[in-house]
């Protein structure tokens, strides 16, 4: 389904500390951030997938810890924030952990 790409060959040579290598991916996806009071619902972008989770591209910063859902074309994916930090476009790139993933 995916090919891969230079960037995951780097990933077994380099000293890229990740332990699975990225797929390239682009598309969009409903997220919608669990907070105890309320959910707040953007659109993200998405960057990059790999077994354990995925990078997407928002344009306001998340707190790391924060739970997501991210709702694709087929799928509900759910998830835990691990790091967020700004991009040289203005945006945030935040590193999301898959928990579960339901078909949606």
């Amino acid at each position: 389904m995916f090919k891969t790409n230079k960037r995951n060959e780097r990933h077994q040579d380099s000293g890229d500390r990740r332990k699975e290598p990225r797929i390239q991916a682009a598309g969009t996806g409903n997220l919608t951030i669990r907070h105890p009071a309320a959910s707040t619902k953007v659109t993200a972008t998405i960057v990059d997938v790999s077994k354990s989770g995925f990078q997407i591209e928002v344009d306001d910063p998340l707190d790391s810890g924060s739970n997501i859902e991210l709702r694709l074309r087929e799928a509900l994916v759910l998830g835990q924030v691990e790091n967020c930090r700004p991009n040289e476009h203005g945006r945030y790139r935040i590193g999301i952990v898959t928990n579960e993933v339901k078909r949606a």
